[in-house]
């Protein structure tokens, strides 16, 4: 038996020492797999986060734009009417809004060729349009996202500010659609998280463009008007409501809403007076200066007279005016003076794409002022357009 055993035993210890010897010269496996098979999982995971909330519209309006700047990307300086701050970006003197903006780009210019800064600005403008607008539309059909969109991008306003190198305006506009965003979401559900956002925007325009911040703050104050009469009329309804189940000895309506959109309607006015005191105080850096006319820009309006109004007032058109001109998103001042070619000039029938625009911008008014839900969206965007209108028509219209 002793001899079996130990016979057993010697087979068993040379089975491990050819196993052992066997495995000596193979490499041990990685722990996460071999370096293919980690790039795989690498890519699956970035392919899912593009495809999880829209995402792969990064990658659309990023092709979009530069497929656009393409014949621009060349080596070399874009030199339009505006947009002459380069080759050397010169920290600016005087504290005005775009103090902050115009130090970052001179700051950044130490590291990156004032050429590339150039192109990137471009490049940001035509992006963050589309996907700024795309992401504003409420929507779960996805093709009106991309007709609003490329719209927003692909329009005459764009193109003439573009080919003016009117760049800072054309920022400013390429994030509004992220600050109207914000501003709805906050008087829809109003929150300290969300009041701060807005905050940040318009922080963010004002620093970019002192024009477009006044546009932000009329939507702004529109979207607090309405949202507030809709309050109040919800508060009214649920008061009489509660009276009349009082007066017939009934058990009264779910008295938690009403409470809930009382502290609501408090609670829009706390935050609303917070983005306003927030605002004002951290732009006072460039506000008391401008009010104070200590700044350029500050004395060049101060300096306004009637000749300047007359020679910056909107364009008309010879055939259709200057309130059909301004609806089709023309009338820049500079689309007289031969400077490029204007896009009416090669597109015999722009007329007829404009009605057609007209149609679907009153055919969805309509559509979405019937569904309640939605009624005081359409009001603050149709006062916001017709004030906008009113303005852009200026002193061009005949008395």
């Amino acid at each position: 038996m002793k001899k079996i055993l130990k016979g057993k035993l010697s087979l068993r210890g040379a089975k491990r020492r050819s196993n052992l010897g066997d495995s000596v010269g193979l490499p041990r496996p990685a722990r996460g797999g071999t370096r293919n098979d980690r790039l795989r999982k690498f890519c699956k995971k970035i392919i899912c986060w593009f495809k999880q909330n829209e995402r792969t519209i990064y990658l659309e309006y990023a092709f979009i734009a530069l497929m656009i700047l393409l014949p621009l990307l060349k080596p070399g300086y874009i030199l339009t009417l505006d947009m002459v701050f380069t080759p050397k970006i010169s920290m600016p003197i005087v504290v005005e809004n775009n103090y902050l903006f115009i130090s970052l780009l001179h700051f950044l210019n130490y590291l990156i060729p004032s050429q590339i800064i150039e192109k990137i600005l471009l490049f940001l403008i035509i992006f963050l349009s589309g996907v700024g607008m795309h992401r504003l539309i409420p929507t779960y059909n996805k093709w009106p996202k991309y007709f609003a969109a490329l719209l927003y991008i692909f329009n005459p306003f764009v193109y003439s500010r573009f080919m003016a190198g009117h760049w800072v305006l054309l920022l400013a506009y390429a994030i509004f659609p992220f600050a109207v965003k914000a501003i709805l979401e906050f008087f829809i559900s109003p929150d300290f998280k969300k009041a701060l956002k807005v905050v940040i925007w318009l922080i963010l325009i004002s620093i970019i463009s002192l024009h477009a911040i006044m546009m932000i703050f009329i939507f702004f104050v529109f979207a607090f008007i309405f949202y507030l009469i809709r309050d109040l009329r919800v508060m009214s309804l649920r008061t009489s409501r509660v009276k009349q189940s009082q007066d017939s000895a009934k058990r009264l309506p779910r008295p938690a809403r009403g409470g809930a959109r009382n502290d609501n309607f408090l609670k829009t006015l706390k935050l609303t007076l917070f983005i306003g005191l927030a605002f004002l105080i951290l732009s006072s850096y460039w506000l008391v200066p401008f009010f104070t006319k200590s700044t350029t820009t500050s004395q060049v309006v101060s300096n306004f007279d009637p000749r300047h109004i007359m020679g910056f007032q909107t364009a008309a058109d010879k055939n259709f005016g200057v309130l059909f001109n301004t609806a089709a998103l023309y009338g820049f001042w500079g689309e007289n003076e031969g400077r490029f070619v204007i896009g009416k000039q090669i597109i015999p029938f722009w007329y007829i794409l404009s009605i057609i625009i007209f149609m679907l911008v009153i055919w969805g008014v309509i559509i979405n002022f019937i569904k309640k839900n939605q009624r005081t969206e359409i009001l603050i965007f149709t006062a916001t357009a017709m004030l906008a209108f009113i303005l852009a028509v200026g002193v061009a219209y005949p008395p």
